[in-house]
């Protein structure tokens, strides 16, 4: 999970070591313990590491002016144009997967099914939306979507299969765990976009809407999926988790 290390390395092939290696700590829990495993891994091995606080779609930029030297949990499913971009300039590198079986998707608790028959397919979702109104979204049901600087994936699932649900962003990760225990504790509707491997999935019981398969046509082809006016009328694309880092960052 970490940068890799040769751990017959002398000292005088091992680079910048009076320099500390910069680790990009980003908006969310699995992301945080990743990027400590790999700092502890490289102070084992000498380096000097410090964590820089950096939001997930704005970093790329830091990485490219050295700011920062890796980022450790980058979802392909999710990423800024940013990303590609500093990677066509040769500013950013990838330094290979993190290893994990990725998923993203818009979720419910498992007791929502009870309120909302027809679940998991998406189709029941046409019917159930006022279940899930709420204030602000009255007459289309709620969603909770992602932090709105992490990108807007549940709208797009929203508009692209003409849904009625208005999507809204959570503050943060931990609004994202306080919607789905407040929601199982009171056993009241919930759709929220969530992604796996996180430990809420298990605690909350959390289940995926089954939605057509995140394919590459539906992102680009309206006529594409079961809306022919739009994009987006699909699941997530397939995730891979990677890391990246400065262009200099293996001389460092």
């Amino acid at each position: 999970m970490a940068i890799a290390v040769a751990g017959s390395a002398h000292a005088a092939d091992m680079g910048a070591v009076d320099e500390p290696i910069k680790l990009a700590i980003n908006e969310w829990t699995g992301q945080y313990v990743t990027t400590h495993v790999a700092g502890e891994m490289l102070k084992a091995a000498g380096y000097n590491v410090e964590y820089v606080t950096a939001s997930m779609m704005n970093q790329f930029q830091a990485l490219a002016d050295g700011d920062i030297d890796a980022t450790l949990g980058i979802w392909s499913s999710n990423v800024s144009d940013g990303h590609a971009k500093k990677i066509d300039e040769g500013t950013v590198v990838e330094i290979g997967d993190l290893g994990l079986d990725a998923k993203e998707g818009i979720a419910y608790p498992a007791h929502v099914a009870d309120l909302c028959p027809g679940l998991p397919a998406w189709e029941a979702l046409k019917d159930c939306a006022q279940v899930f109104a709420a204030a602000e979204t009255l007459p289309g049901g709620r969603l909770v979507d992602y932090p709105a600087d992490w990108g807007t994936p549940g709208v797009d699932r929203m508009t692209g299969l003409d849904l009625p649900f208005k999507a809204v962003p959570a503050g943060s990760e931990g609004g994202l765990i306080a919607e789905l225990r407040a929601s199982t504790e009171r056993k009241s509707p919930l759709l929220i976009a969530f992604w796996q491997p996180h430990w809420a999935m298990s605690a909350y019981d959390v289940q995926f809407v089954e939605l057509p398969a995140g394919e590459e046509a539906c992102f680009n082809d309206p006529c594409w999926g079961p809306n022919p006016n739009a994009v987006n009328d699909c699941d997530f694309s397939p995730s891979r988790i990677f890391k990246a880092g400065w262009s200099g960052v293996a001389d460092k």
